[in-house]
C-alpha cells in the first residue's frame, strides 16, 4: 500500500512538471517568434527556439520557426534537418513539406524538393504555392510544359494568384510572344497592383513590340509602386537614352546609383558627366 501511495505521490509532482516545462516552452517559441518577424533578428530567435526545444523536443512547430531561421540566414541544410525533425514528429503537416522542399531546391536537390511539394499538394490540394514550387523546379530542369502545368494548377487552386500568372508571362516573353507576356503581365497585376516587377516585365514586352508610350508608363508606374526598385529607373533610363533625352537618363541612373545599383554608378560615370 505505501509503495502504491509512493507512486501515485511522483505522479502528481510530475505532472505539473511537465506542465511547467511545456508552458516554459512556449515563452521561448513566442519570444523567438517575435525576434524573427518583429525585430528580424534571426540569429536570436534561434537562441530562443533552441531552449523552446531544448523543453520540449517533440514542439514540432519550434523547429519549423527555427527552420524558418537557418532559411533567412541561408543555412538551407541546418533548415532541412529541423524540418526532417518537424516532419518526423507530424508526418501530416503540409507547411514543413513546403518549407523543406525550398530547402532542398536551394541545396540542389531538386528531386527531393518536387517530392516534398507534391506531398504537401496531396495533404492539402486546396493551397496554391506547393503547385507553384511543383512549377518552379520543372522551369529550373527545363521541362517548360511541365513548369506550365505546375503554374495553372497553382491559378486553379486560387485564380488571383499573381506569382504563377508572373511566369508564365515570362515563358511567353522567352518565346518571344510578347502579346500572350503582356497579356499575362496584365493578369498578375490586377491580382496584385503593387508588384513593381510585373510592370517592368510587361514593359519591356511593350518595349519588344515597339509599343514605347506604354513601356515607359509602366516602367514610371514601377517606379511609383516600388520605391527603391532600381530595376524601374534603369529600363526607363535606357529608353530616355535611347530617344536622345539625356537630361532624363542621367535623373534616373543617379537615382539607382544612389539605392546602390553599381551598374547605375558606371553609367553616370561614362555618360553623365
Amino acid at each position: 500500500m505505501k509503495k502504491i501511495l509512493f507512486l501515485l505521490c511522483i505522479g502528481i509532482i510530475a505532472l505539473p512538471a511537465c506542465k511547467i516545462k511545456d508552458d516554459m516552452a512556449v515563452k521561448y517559441y513566442n519570444l523567438g517568434f517575435k525576434k524573427m518577424h518583429r525585430d528580424d533578428n534571426s540569429a536570436a530567435a534561434i537562441r530562443d527556439f533552441n531552449n523552446a526545444i531544448r523543453l520540449n523536443p517533440r514542439y514540432a512547430a519550434a523547429y519549423q520557426q527555427r527552420a524558418e531561421a537557418k532559411e533567412r540566414l541561408e543555412n538551407w541544410a541546418g533548415a532541412k534537418a529541423d524540418l526532417d525533425t518537424a516532419i518526423t514528429i507530424d508526418a501530416k503537416d503540409k507547411l514543413s513539406y513546403l518549407e523543406r522542399g525550398k530547402a532542398r531546391a536551394f541545396l540542389k536537390d531538386y528531386d527531393g524538393a518536387f517530392a516534398d511539394f507534391s506531398k504537401s499538394a496531396e495533404i492539402d490540394p486546396r493551397e496554391p504555392d506547393p503547385f507553384f514550387y511543383m512549377g518552379e523546379i520543372k522551369l529550373v530542369k527545363g521541362d517548360t510544359t511541365g513548369a506550365i502545368t505546375g503554374y495553372n494548377l497553382a491559378i486553379k487552386a486560387n485564380f488571383r494568384y499573381a506569382k504563377a500568372y508572373e511566369q508564365l508571362g515570362n515563358i511567353r516573353s522567352w518565346a518571344k510572344d510578347y502579346p500572350e507576356a503582356i497579356k499575362y503581365y496584365g493578369m498578375a497585376i490586377e491580382c496584385n497592383e503593387y508588384d513593381a516587377e510585373y510592370y517592368v516585365n510587361r514593359g519591356r514586352a511593350e518595349e519588344a513590340i515597339k509599343d514605347e508610350k506604354d513601356a515607359l508608363t509602366d516602367y514610371t508606374t514601377a517606379i511609383d509602386k516600388g520605391h527603391g526598385f532600381t530595376f524601374g529607373y534603369m529600363y526607363r533610363a535606357a529608353m530616355y537614352h535611347r530617344r536622345g533625352d539625356k537630361d532624363s537618363a542621367c535623373m534616373d541612373w543617379s537615382t539607382a546609383a544612389e539605392l546602390g545599383y553599381t551598374p547605375a554608378q558606371e553609367l553616370v560615370k561614362s555618360y553623365c558627366k
